[in-house]
């Protein structure tokens, strides 16, 4: 057995994963970036013993540790090289964890570990491009049944794709990156602009979260469809350049965004046929993830099998 940890800026979430990629037992805790490196690192190999403990596991039936995290990640050194929600800058985390666990530990990207757990639930296929859409915007990438990296492991930061010369800025120093117009962030903030301009839209009287503003699209709301059709507009050209670029098997769209289902999907797979330069040959199947936020977990359990 293995076990996979998930760390986010909020949350670390970690999973025990059995022979057949299944998770048979799930843990969390409050990440509290806020403290540092170590005492974060301290908290997920405490979480890894208490996640044993609890479910009357022995500690010594687990194999190896793995761990998806925000950022770049070089997982050939085993340290996170930047990841800014956290505050993390050349954090080594898996040798810090293999010193308090005494476990093999690995690490990837979260966007890529959630690929590989993706691509556990699609048999019959060795190439899937996962996008995650929410507060941010990533991407992961699993080639012929092995993560594609890069070659210095900062491939894939999908979010930071320009999407428009004159647009607005963007967190990382740039101006009209993708992830400022195919995020929830984006969506809110651009929601927000709007509310004050028009102080008596239906847009005034929710709460401005991307499920509420999705809610209140659907039921005709000239402003959020608008709003939420660009965001759509805007993932759909992304699943087209994906598709040209890489040509994956499968492109596999999770994050808050996958909550959405067909709302979403139908319109992105719609323009990807229209649009895609190779439509008239065989495309990539399209779908939204499967298993949510155990993805990651159960992706970095397997890492191992894939790097």
């Amino acid at each position: 057995m293995k076990i996979g940890i998930d760390l986010g800026g909020t949350n670390i979430a970690a999973g025990i994963v059995d022979g057949d990629k299944k998770m048979i037992a799930k843990s969390a805790c409050k990440t509290k970036p806020e403290r540092g490196a170590e005492a974060v690192i301290a908290d997920m190999a405490e979480l890894t013993r208490v996640l044993c403990q609890t479910n009357e596991i022995p500690y010594s039936d687990i194999t190896e540790i793995g761990v998806g995290c925000p950022g770049t990640v070089d997982h050939t050194h085993k340290n996170v090289v930047f990841a800014s929600n956290i505050g993390w800058k050349d954090v080594q985390v898996a040798g810090a964890l293999e010193n308090s666990t005494g476990k093999r530990v690995l690490c990837h990207n979260d966007a890529t570990c959630a690929a590989i757990g993706e691509l556990t639930s699609s048999p019959g296929y060795s190439s899937l491009f996962f996008i995650t859409i929410g507060t941010g915007v990533g991407g992961g990438y699993i080639k012929d049944g092995r993560v594609f990296s890069g070659a210095r492991s900062s491939a894939l930061e999908i979010g930071h794709l320009l999407r428009r010369a004159d647009g607005g800025p963007c967190g990382c120093g740039r101006r009209g990156c993708l992830e400022t117009y195919a995020s929830f962030t984006g969506l809110i903030r651009r929601a927000a602009a709007y509310v004050l301009d028009n102080p008596g839209s239906p847009l005034s009287r929710i709460r401005l979260k991307g499920k509420e503003i999705f809610e209140l699209a659907k039921t005709g709301d000239p402003a959020a469809l608008s709003l939420v059709g660009d965001l759509i507009e805007n993932i759909s050209h992304t699943v087209i350049d994906i598709a040209n670029l890489f040509d994956p098997e499968i492109i596999v769209i999770g994050g808050g965004i996958s909550k959405e289902g067909d709302y979403v999907l139908k319109p992105v797979i719609g323009n990807l046929h229209q649009f895609a330069y190779s439509r008239n040959g065989v495309l990539p199947e399209v779908r939204m993830a499967v298993l949510g936020n155990d993805a990651g977990i159960i992706g970095a359990a397997e890492l191992g099998e894939y790097i």
